[in-house]
């Protein structure tokens, strides 16, 4: 059975940033402070300050993407007949992106994925909102054992992402709940990184039957070795648990 497939694909991308840097203070104007740190009024009780967190950088970013897909004769096994199928796909990203100090960062992004026409109205009370799909802090130069920890819902992409990947072409794409820590070397030759993640929750309070016990975990390390400018070295060890049964890879 012959196959065709057409797809068109538009995307704008949008990208504000603001940076909150400190002025330099003039002649005889001790009593200015940076922009990005701000103090309350004495508090009553006791006269202290309150001083919130400095910001160095703020960086908001957006996505708008549209595609346009047509499916003709794509049942290959004729269950369901030869039928052609076309329809209008939207993905809208918001991020926010927040470098408390030079090592230290929190991270947000915002996303609805939908089709045209999915809704059939938009004062339905079941109408589809916002999804969450990264939110983390960052740390570098972590103590002790040095590196970068994230931690939160974040992508893992590795290599060419054939096992590991973000599934951009998808308009939902794939995102992980858990921690990453990662080292590089000083020329950048050398990552090593290890991770662990909970894909699933199987807990009766979440809708789960099992109280618990078929929770879901996906956890590896990934090492990458570039030892010139053509050659490249890649090694994966990945572990994923679904409740009684272990897989090893």
């Amino acid at each position: 059975m012959k196959r065709s497939s057409l797809v068109a694909l538009a995307a704008l991308v949008f990208a504000v940033s603001a940076s909150a840097q400190e002025p330099k203070p003039s002649a005889g104007a001790a009593s200015e402070k940076a922009s990005a740190e701000i103090r309350s009024e004495p508090a009553p009780d006791n006269g202290g300050t309150i001083v919130l967190p400095k910001i160095d950088k703020l960086t908001i970013s957006g996505q708008y993407r549209l595609r346009y897909e047509n499916r003709n004769l794509y049942d290959v096994t004729g269950t369901n007949g030869n039928e052609t199928l076309d329809w209008f796909a939207q993905r809208f990203r918001l991020n926010f992106d927040l470098d408390l100090t030079e090592t230290i960062k929190v991270y947000a992004q915002f996303q609805d994925v939908r089709f045209w026409g999915q809704e059939r109205t938009t004062v339905a009370s079941q109408a589809p909102g916002f999804d969450l799909h990264q939110v983390y802090a960052q740390f570098g130069e972590f103590p002790g054992i040095g590196g970068t920890d994230r931690i939160g819902r974040q992508i893992l992409d590795y290599g060419d992402a054939r096992l590991v990947g973000a599934l951009e072409w998808l308009n939902q794409g794939r995102s992980f709940d858990g921690v990453r820590h990662w080292w590089v070397s000083e020329d950048e030759s050398n990552q090593f990184d290890v991770f662990f993640t909970q894909i699933n929750e199987d807990s009766t309070v979440f809708g789960g039957s099992n109280g618990g016990d078929s929770d879901a975990y996906f956890a590896g390390l990934y090492e990458r070795y570039k030892y010139s400018e053509q050659g490249l070295i890649e090694g994966y060890l990945l572990y994923r648990n679904t409740g009684a049964t272990f897989v090893t890879t």
